[in-house]
């Protein structure tokens, strides 16, 4: 066993959620176009949206010191 079940379980039991998130952050920059602007939005507001979102959600971190 590379590493306990219980550990592992708690590893992956949001993925579905970060799954999601990556596709949707994913969409999010193929409309930014080369200039690096979407729709009165830059590059750096739609990292700056989604790294909001993903702060406001409660995220376990079992291996935090």
């Amino acid at each position: 066993m590379i590493i306990p079940v219980y550990d592992a379980k708690v590893m992956f039991a949001n993925i579905d959620a970060i799954v999601e998130a990556a596709e949707n952050f994913s969409k999010d920059l193929l409309e930014v176009d080369i200039s690096g602007r979407v729709k009165n939005r830059n590059i750096g507001d739609v990292c700056l949206l989604h790294v909001s979102r993903t702060q406001t959600q409660s995220i376990p971190t079992p291996f935090a010191d």
